[in-house]
């Protein structure tokens, strides 16, 4: 299904569309440092719709489900995936998918979320 572009109002493309589809905004993030998640959106049905359009469901119902990220900054938003067209855990970027711009989920440095290291361990 071919893809088209939309503009963002400063000139630069941003947001997709299949065909009818809802408009698509298509994100990642590296979380933590070294381990990548994609393909995500910020809203159910559009996660929903790229299950349906790409994923290897029998039902091709459309499902997704949700993940959060601690180290996400500003704050830990609520994400979704599609389930069957996804990627955990990859060990680089999304690759480049034809009319898809992937926008990154900025995220902080990971030292802040290291769990406290106790000296002694005395019970």
């Amino acid at each position: 299904m071919p893809l088209a572009n939309e503009l963002d109002g400063i000139g630069a493309f941003t947001v997709n569309t299949l065909d009818t589809a809802p408009a698509l905004t298509w994100y990642y993030i590296e979380s933590p440092d070294g381990s990548f998640y994609y393909p995500l959106f910020d809203s159910a049905e559009q996660a929903n719709y790229v299950d349906e359009e790409y994923g290897t469901a029998a039902d091709d119902a459309g499902v997704s489900h949700q993940h959060t990220f601690i180290d996400e900054q500003p704050t830990s938003n609520v994400w979704y995936m599609p389930s069957s067209y996804m990627f955990h855990d990859q060990s680089s970027a999304p690759s480049a998918l034809a009319g898809v711009v992937w926008n990154e989920i900025a995220t902080g440095d990971d030292a802040n979320y290291v769990p406290t290291q106790y000296a002694d361990n005395t019970v």
